[in-house]
């Protein structure tokens, strides 16, 4: 048997896909493992698909078996019960890509389906535990004391019967009051991720992370997957711009206990060329408890604003080295749309036809002709967008307002 030479090949692309691991990705492998026991031979025979959610917050974390029980025979797993999924390549080995808790289990008919169908549904945290019982709870004295969101979200975790690792810079976030308004240690610590542009999600049933978009939970960047044309890449569909989340800056009303009145703190959003043409200003909808409060809610508003640009999928041959958080980085799609992407959710699914994984992105870096910009910066005719001058910068204001 001859072998192609990649150095051969006329094709650059071609050549990329010979010379890659790719080229031997040819049968895809599945592990499941439920309450600590191995059953993927068992329930091979009656696999259909096998559906993993992998995203950086609470919600998207999840997954979903579906076997077919035509003769009705199948056991039933007991509810609470560790679930690993792992997937992978033959000569590979497997790659974790579900770390949960089975939630609920699903029975169905339907003749159009081949008859009786069972789903098993599992999620990253656990609903029978304090984990999800509503708390009230308030931390600090609203004058002198700074409390860091360490020390509150590791109590609130604590209270619910859990665990949580912190981001360092989120970890040090102080303020002088925080409260936990009858609420679940899940809403509670979901609610201060969105003030504060983070990420929350738990594994295993009861350990969480929380963290900064594209960042492990330790500071380091997270890992970044190739998509590369004529390698793994399958199909997108990217938006290198979106007009929607382009906001010149945010506001954020709190009321000034020490002079009595009601004040706005505004902060210049830091977009980057091409989107940073905008001029419209963002107003958070609840006032904060204070003007430090209202700092740090701008500054979650910014985080957002930047990691919302150009929504989109990207499906590529199945990845477990993928997960939500994970950095895309497209490849042979045309100038002005390849470039860095943050996967904020990826979906790996398992089937009888094989292996893929889609990736749910927003553009953070396109590349155009080698430097940074975006698809007006690929030629000097093009019109360029990124050239117009930004919204006026503009530091912290306390104009007094009326509350309705």
């Amino acid at each position: 048997m001859t072998f192609l030479d990649p150095a051969t090949i006329v094709d650059p692309q071609l050549a990329d896909f010979i010379g890659s691991p790719e080229a031997n990705r040819l049968r895809a492998i599945i592990k499941v493992e439920i309450n600590g026991v191995d059953v993927t031979n068992k329930m091979m025979p009656f696999l259909i698909m096998v559906r993993v959610l992998n995203g950086q917050q609470l919600e998207d974390y999840n997954c979903e078996i579906e076997l077919d029980d035509r003769d009705g025979k199948l056991p039933i797993p007991p509810l609470d019960s560790p679930v690993h999924i792992s997937m992978g390549w033959q000569g590979e080995g497997y790659g974790l890509v579900f770390d949960g808790v089975t939630h609920d289990l699903e029975h169905g008919f339907g003749r159009k389906q081949g008859g009786r169908r069972m789903w098993i549904h599992a999620q990253g945290d656990s609903k029978f535990g304090l984990g999800k019982s509503p708390m009230q709870h308030n931390w600090g004295d609203g004058r002198s004391e700074d409390v860091k969101l360490e020390q509150i979200l590791q109590e609130a975790a604590k209270n619910g019967g859990q665990s949580i690792v912190i981001h360092p810079a989120l970890a040090s976030i102080a303020r002088k009051y925080w409260s936990q308004d009858n609420e679940s240690y899940y809403a509670f610590a979901r609610r201060l991720a969105e003030e504060l542009g983070g990420t929350f999600r738990v594994q295993g049933g009861t350990r969480g992370q929380f963290t900064v978009p594209g960042m492990n939970v330790d500071g380091t960047p997270n890992d970044t997957v190739v998509c590369q044309w004529g390698v793994n890449l399958i199909g997108w569909r990217v938006r290198p711009l979106a007009a929607q989340p382009m906001w010149a800056k945010s506001n954020q009303q709190f009321f000034d206990i020490a002079n009595g009145a009601w004040k706005m703190m505004q902060k210049q959003t830091n977009l980057q060329p091409p989107f940073n043409f905008g001029t419209a200003s963002y107003q958070l909808p609840n006032p904060a408890s204070s003007g430090g409060a209202a700092q740090q809610g701008n500054d979650g508003a910014d985080s957002s604003v930047n990691t919302e640009q150009g929504p989109g999928r990207i499906v590529i041959n199945g990845e477990p080295s993928a997960f939500g958080g994970c950095w895309a980085q497209l490849i042979g799609a045309r100038p002005g749309v390849d470039g860095r992407y943050l996967a904020r959710t990826v979906e790996h699914i398992y089937s009888r036809q094989g292996y893929i994984t889609w990736l749910d992105v927003n553009a953070q870096q396109i590349d155009g002709q080698g430097q940074t910009g975006g698809p007006y910066s690929m030629s000097p005719n093009s019109p360029t967008l990124a050239n117009q001058p930004p919204a006026t910068p503009t530091t912290p204001t306390t104009p007094p307002t009326t509350p309705n």
